[in-house]
C-alpha cells in the first residue's frame, strides 16, 4: 500500500470513530414524544400498565384518571385533591390528600381503588403526601405541622388499620425501591429543609448533610439526588445515605429515578430558563431527551412523563 493510499485509509477510519478513537460510549437511546392531554399538570404515570394521574385546572377541575386515552375525573363532587398522589406498585390503587384543616371537613388521606376510581375511601381525617409500601403493607404519609400529638410521620396498616408514629416531626415521605427505607424531611433554614433517612430494618436514622427543596431515590435504595436552592439558584446533588457530602451534579429541578439502575431525569436550565429534560447518572454526562418539559416523573426506565405549556406528555424509548 503506498504512503498516500495509508493516509486516506487511516483518516476515513477516524471520520467513522475507529482509527484512534477512545470513546466507545455509546449515543444516548431516541427518545420519542407522544402528546397524551391537551391540559394538565403534575403527571404520575401508573407502575403497571399505562394510567397516568394528573391535575387540570381548567373546568371541570380537578384530578383525572387517563388510560387507553379516555380521562375520567375522580373527584366530580369532591373532595379537593393536593399534587401529592402516589400509585401502590401494581397500579390498582391510588392514594392522595385533600388540604383542609385536619379533623373537620374533607382534609385527610384517601385511597381509591383504579377499578371504581370516583369511590374513595377515607383513612384518616389528617395528613399529606402518602406513599404505599410494598405489596399490601400500608401507607407512609406525614401529619400536620402544627405542634399536635398528630404531628410527624406515620404507618398506616391495610390489614390492622391502625396508624403507628414512626416519626415526631416530618413531611414528604418517599419510599426507596426496596421499601425499606424512608427518606423525610425536618424543618432546616431559609434555603431549605433537612434530610432523614429512616431504615425500616434497624429503625436507624441518617440525618443527610445540605438543606434541601426536594429529593429522590435512586435504583439501588443507597443513594438519593438533592434539589438545593441557594439564592435563586437550583442544584442537583447526589448522595450515599451514611456515607460523605453530597456531590454536585449542575443546575437542574424536580429530579425523578428511572426504575431500578441509577439513571434520573430533571428539568434543565439554560441561565434562568427552563432548557427541557435531561437524563443522567451521579457519574455521567447530562443528555437531553427533550426540548420542552418540566415537573418529570417515571414509574420504569423507558417512559417519563411531563407537562409543557401544550399539556401532559409522555418520552418513551
Amino acid at each position: 500500500m503506498s504512503r498516500w493510499m495509508l493516509i486516506l485509509f487511516c483518516l476515513a477510519l477516524l471520520f467513522f470513530g475507529g482509527c484512534g478513537s477512545d470513546d466507545d460510549t455509546p449515543p444516548p437511546p431516541q427518545w420519542n414524544l407522544n402528546r397524551l392531554w391537551p391540559t394538565g399538570t403534575n403527571p404520575v404515570p401508573s407502575p403497571a400498565g399505562d394510567g397516568v394521574l394528573f391535575l387540570q385546572e381548567e373546568e371541570p377541575a380537578g384530578l383525572y384518571l387517563l388510560q387507553s386515552g379516555a380521562v375520567v375525573l375522580v373527584n366530580p363532587s369532591g373532595p379537593a385533591i393536593r399534587a401529592d398522589y402516589a400509585w401502590c406498585a401494581d397500579g390498582t390503587r391510588f392514594a392522595f390528600s385533600s388540604p383542609g384543616v385536619p379533623g373537620e371537613g374533607d382534609a385527610g388521606i384517601y385511597v381509591a381503588q383504579v377499578a371504581s376510581p370516583t369511590v374513595h375511601e377515607k383513612i384518616w381525617d389528617h395528613g399529606s403526601h402518602p406513599r404505599f409500601l410494598p405489596g399490601n403493607e400500608g401507607l407512609v404519609f406525614a401529619g400536620p405541622e402544627d405542634g399536635s400529638d398528630s404531628e410527624g410521620l406515620w404507618l398506616y396498616s391495610f390489614t390492622s388499620e391502625t396508624r403507628t408514629r414512626l416519626a415526631v416531626e416530618g413531611v414528604s415521605p418517599v419510599v426507596s425501591p426496596s421499601g425499606l427505607k424512608i427518606a423525610y424531611l425536618i424543618p432546616g433554614d431559609r434555603f431549605g429543609r433537612i434530610i432523614v433517612v429512616l431504615n425500616r430494618t434497624s429503625a436507624a436514622r441518617d440525618t443527610l448533610p445540605g438543606t434541601v427543596l426536594r429529593c429522590t431515590w435512586l435504583g439501588d435504595s443507597e443513594r438519593l439526588i438533592q434539589e438545593q436552592g441557594i439564592e435563586g439558584v437550583q442544584e442537583l446533588y447526589w448522595v450515599r445515605v451514611g456515607s460523605g457530602a453530597p456531590a454536585l451534579i449542575g443546575p437542574g429541578t424536580y429530579p425523578a429515578g428511572l426504575g431500578a439502575g441509577q439513571e434520573f431525569v430533571y428539568a434543565g436550565f439554560d441561565g434562568d430558563r427552563l432548557a427541557g429534560l435531561f437524563i443522567t447518572t451521579p457519574a455521567g454526562s447530562p443528555a437531553r431527551v427533550s426540548a420542552t418539559g418540566t415537573r418529570p416523573s417515571s414509574a420504569a426506565p423507558n417512559r417519563i412523563l411531563a407537562q409543557d405549556s401544550l399539556g401532559v406528555f409522555e418520552l418513551t424509548r
